[in-house]
């Protein structure tokens, strides 16, 4: 038996499903990760959040950086997930 070659429309077609496949699973990913940094900020005292006071200054530091973090579309999931690691060292 012989095997047809694609055509180069077949074979751009599947790079793009490919492509595509990967892009989505990293934004589930990123999302999930969005939703533990939100809900791990969330259990941040309001006086820690609102800063001021040098022993809870890496509680705030953390918060910021998850904040503003979630906020960028083209964070990469490392840099979400060492974001996501941080505040719960500092939640816990």
């Amino acid at each position: 038996m012989s095997r047809t070659k694609a055509s180069p429309e077949e074979l751009a077609a599947r790079r793009q499903a490919r492509a595509e496949k990967i892009k989505a699973a990293r934004e589930e990913k990123k999302s999930t990760l969005r939703k533990e940094i939100e809900a791990l900020a969330s259990r941040i005292p309001s006086h820690v959040i609102q800063g001021g006071v040098q022993t809870v200054r890496a509680w705030k530091d953390a918060l910021d950086a998850a904040t503003g973090a979630t906020e960028l579309s083209r964070v990469s999931v490392d840099r979400l997930t060492d974001l996501r690691d941080a505040l719960q060292l500092q939640v816990e």
